[in-house]
């Protein structure tokens, strides 16, 4: 609030803080982040005995460290002021080749044949 002319008081429309046009700017801005949490805690709630468990978190985190890998890796390029698009083709490259030796006995990785992994009590 300000005094105008003649002593009365007027008030500041701000349009950077206000309208639809800061919501929309906000939501573009934060809408993946809260998206994900939203979804965490609405399978939390419905299932707190089978999904919020240590196991759950392990596993998730643990399937998100290859992309958060490539996400850093091209984070540095990105902020070099330089694009290179290659990156989600080689993910998509190394993600074909490793099911196509997984699914066939090429190169002898076919998945029957892997040892299996014994859980340590």
């Amino acid at each position: 609030m300000t005094t105008g002319a003649g002593g009365h008081a007027t008030l500041h429309h701000d349009p950077d803080i206000s309208g639809p046009s800061f919501l929309s700017r906000q939501l573009t801005r934060f809408g993946v982040p809260f998206a994900i949490v939203a979804t965490f805690a609405v399978f939390s709630i419905l299932r707190p005995d089978s999904f919020f468990t240590e196991l759950t978190i392990k596993g998730i985190l643990r399937d998100c460290v290859p992309l958060m890998i490539v996400g850093l890796g091209i984070t540095v390029v990105l902020a070099m002021n330089d694009y290179d698009l290659s990156v989600g083709g080689m993910i998509s490259l190394c993600a074909t080749t490793v099911v196509l030796l997984l699914s066939s006995e090429h190169a002898g990785l076919h998945y029957a044949r892997l040892p299996r992994l014994r859980r340590q009590a």
